[in-house]
């Protein structure tokens, strides 16, 4: 098999284990009804970004008043007995989960707090609101987030050190996910700060060098 087959298959197996992930979450919590599987199934709140590791469960909720919405990030464990939700951060979104660390992103940055102690480190931060990752992903040592959606570079960081690397220098790159030495992502060519039309392309860290999965995936 090729180099370029087996980099295809690994992309098509990184998004049936999301769609997995996110079933039997929703699933456990629905055999379970506790506050946070009603939260989830729909109530005067939204919810959304669902996302667990092990344990850990974590999601976003939205509470609707007449002048404004806030934004909150709450996680339970779901294998201790009595364990009850825990709210993480406010005004925050994106949260990924990796054992019993929790990630996600402000106007501030990238920020990771550990779900026993609730310590919290500011990870990496940005220079302005617009840079703010649309979306987070982490595997083992490595996370990676994109910058304002479809208008910003793709970054990554090794968690063990706190060095941050360039995934793609490239302003139409964006949602990245991440597996092992792999970090997968679209990359538009149609029309910038748009989600029209991409690439799907696979980042190498241990190399740095990148490959093209599909062309124009959208007419794929």
């Amino acid at each position: 098999m090729s180099d370029r087959s087996r980099l295809v298959r690994f992309a098509g197996v990184l998004t049936v284990a999301s769609v997995m992930i996110c079933a039997f979450a929703t699933t456990a919590l629905a055999l379970d009804q506790t506050p946070v599987s009603r939260m989830i199934k729909g109530d005067s709140n939204g919810t959304g970004y669902i996302a667990g590791d092990g344990a850990i469960l974590t999601w976003l909720e939205w509470v609707y008043g007449s002048e404004s919405t806030s934004i909150s990030i709450h996680a339970i464990d779901v294998h201790a007995a009595g364990s009850k939700e825990v709210t993480i951060a406010v005004d925050a979104t994106c949260p990924v989960v990796s054992g019993r660390n929790i990630f996600y992103t402000d106007e501030l940055g990238v920020h990771q707090t550990n779900f026993d102690s609730s310590e919290t480190t500011l990870l990496a931060s940005f220079t302005n609101a617009a840079s703010k990752p649309f979306s987070l992903a982490v595997s083992g040592d490595i996370l990676v987030w994109d910058h304002g959606g479809p208008s910003g570079p793709v970054e990554g960081m090794h968690l063990s050190t706190g060095e941050r690397f360039m995934i793609s220098n490239d302003q139409n790159s964006y949602q990245p996910d991440v597996a092992g030495d792999w970090v997968v992502y679209t990359k538009n060519f149609e029309k910038p700060d748009s989600y029209i039309n991409g690439d799907i392309k696979a980042y190498q860290i241990s190399t740095g060098r990148t490959y093209t999965l599909c062309n124009n995936a959208r007419r794929q």
